[in-house]
């Protein structure tokens, strides 16, 4: 009876495939294409269409796909993906928006340029209050992983780790509108500020403690006489709020020194002393990019002056820089 022999050809042919195949050793699966920018295009849907919250969902957008790694380039009008396509710009975003009261529905579409068929959307919904920089954080990750899973040989470069900023200065300027007996002889006058904080960063929030100064302007009139008169507050300040990285914020701060008050009763004479001042209020901030954003804020200062203490609200809108 003959044994039989089993073909040893199909076994040495197979392993051999393995012993050779780039995927065992991982070739296919490095990177052969790295995206790094992206083109977004905005608009509102129906009747949204808002020039301010255009700007503030393109900015939103703009800032969460420079997180992850790539140079967002933003583009108002016109064929985005020609566009595109003519400035070499590996993806495209076409985001729309639509709201209805209090509530925003956003729409990410984003697609390979040279490649349209490597395209994916995502839809959210939620509030349009200070957690919204959450929403688009969540949409760009999701559309950019369902972008991978459909191009695995292609990759994104994480930016860098950055230090984050400690050091923030505010300038803004807003009407004084006067408050109790003082408003007897004035009414309104301009407060121009300027505060420079060092930022301690915590789980909870953010910290700041720093120093302000500015000058308070207005024109006062009494029975006999007129007088224009300058305050130059310089003092301490200290503010808590929420993470300022993210793209809204809110805060409150406390601030006070002293103040220099200078008057003039007559054009020929001038008049000084030193007094003191408190004031405190709360806002909410807008960061653009990673150095600059906005901030608005209502605060109430009390200048204590012996007879009448100049008291009031000050509505003030900030221009904010990082350091």
């Amino acid at each position: 009876m003959k044994e039989k022999i089993f073909p040893l050809f199909p076994i040495f042919f197979f392993f051999s495939l393995l012993l050779f195949d780039p995927l065992v050793y991982g070739y296919a699966q490095e990177p052969d294409k790295n995206y790094k920018t992206i083109l977004i295009q905005i608009h509102g849907r129906e009747d949204s269409s808002d020039e301010t919250l255009d700007m503030i969902v393109m900015e939103s957008l703009a800032l969460e796909f420079e997180r992850i790694g790539l140079t967002p380039i933003e583009s108002k009008s016109g064929d985005a993906r020609e566009k595109a396509a003519s400035e070499n710009i590996d993806l495209v975003c076409l985001s729309s928006y639509a709201t209805e009261g209090s509530l925003i529905e956003i729409e990410v579409l984003c697609s390979d340029v040279k490649t349209p068929d490597i395209q994916a959307s995502v839809s959210k919904n939620g509030d349009l209050n200070l957690s919204l920089d959450e929403l688009f954080s969540e949409a760009v990750q999701e559309v950019i992983n369902k972008i991978k899973e459909q191009a695995p040989n292609v990759s994104i470069t994480p930016p860098e780790k950055k230090t984050p900023a400690r050091f923030t200065i505010s300038l803004g300027t807003a009407p004084f509108i006067a408050a109790g007996k003082v408003n007897y002889y004035f009414s309104i006058g301009s407060l121009t500020s300027l505060y420079g904080n060092y930022i301690v960063r915590t789980s909870f929030g953010d910290f700041g403690f720093g120093a302000v100064t500015g000058i308070h302007v207005f024109r006062a009139a009494g029975l006999i006489t007129e007088s224009n008169n300058l305050l130059l507050p310089f003092g301490a300040d200290i503010h808590y709020g929420t993470s300022a990285e993210k793209t809204f914020s809110i805060f409150t701060r406390l601030s006070g020194g002293i103040a220099l008050f200078i008057f003039r009763p007559a054009e020929d004479e001038t008049l000084s002393k030193i007094i003191t001042y408190l004031s405190g209020g709360a806002g909410t901030g807008l960061r653009f990019k990673n150095n600059f954003g906005i901030s608005l804020d209502v605060s109430y200062f009390v200048f204590i002056e012996k007879y009448y203490p100049i008291m009031g609200f000050v509505p003030s809108l900030y221009i904010n820089l990082w350091f």
